[in-house]
């Protein structure tokens, strides 16, 4: 195994750190683009969620789409959807 020198061992640490702050920063751009990408909808039992159209805190999954029952800071409100907007195929 060969022998690692202070410069090695410094480029090695600037690589990590570069590659922890990219990772950050790609984590933080996807979690407030308040877009959910279909192949993202929830599958299975219904349950509260993202809100996928970004209007509020949370939206409820009825197992098959998406209700008109929302939540912003616990408190629940109703805003339709309209048409066939952010359902499954």
């Amino acid at each position: 195994m060969p022998d690692i020198g202070p410069a090695e061992l410094g480029i090695l640490f600037v690589m990590v750190g570069i590659a922890v702050i990219v990772a950050v920063l790609i984590a933080l751009a996807v979690k407030g683009s308040g877009a959910r990408p279909s192949s993202s909808l929830p599958r299975g039992s219904a349950g509260w969620h993202g809100d996928p159209t970004g209007r509020h805190e949370h939206r409820y999954w009825n197992g098959v789409g998406w209700s008109s029952k929302v939540a912003d800071g616990g408190v629940v409100g109703d805003d339709p959807l309209n048409g066939d907007e952010w359902r499954p195929a």
